[in-house]
């Protein structure tokens, strides 16, 4: 009978109540860990996986409030993101209308002069030009 009494209190968690459950463990592990896994590498993550699993812990454990996207919120990023998009496509056509400019000099002139731009920077790179396309 006594056995079956310890047996029933410990169910309940009355036999020890300072026991924490194995949830209430790994939640606490994880804090301990800023919620990183030991083997995880922010630096040589290059898709994003880990900061996506950290954050996801974050919300498991509530140390993260996901904060509801309203109307005003939403236009705002629609706004900051459409001004970048323009930006970018000014730079762009800016990159382009030099690049076309300096091929059109460098035909006429010697080496000399084409130093000269470069120097000036009315040389575009194509890097720079398909960073930008790639960013729009």
């Amino acid at each position: 009978a006594a056995l079956e009494a310890c047996r029933i209190l410990d169910r309940l968690n009355l036999l020890n109540p300072t026991q924490q459950t194995a949830a209430e463990k790994k939640v606490k592990r994880w804090e301990e860990d800023d919620f990183y896994a030991s083997d995880e590498d922010e630096f040589l993550d290059r898709t994003g996986t880990i900061e996506k699993k950290r954050k996801q812990r974050m919300k498991i454990a509530g140390k993260m409030e996901e904060k509801a996207e309203t109307y005003e919120s939403l236009m705002e990023k629609h706004r900051s993101s459409k001004e970048e998009l323009e930006k970018c496509e000014k730079q762009l056509k800016e990159a382009l209308e030099r690049k076309e400019k300096a091929d059109e000099n460098s035909e006429k002139h010697d080496l000399d002069s084409y130093l000269a731009e470069l120097k000036r920077d009315a040389q575009v790179d194509k890097q720079t030009i398909q960073k930008l396309k790639v960013k729009i």
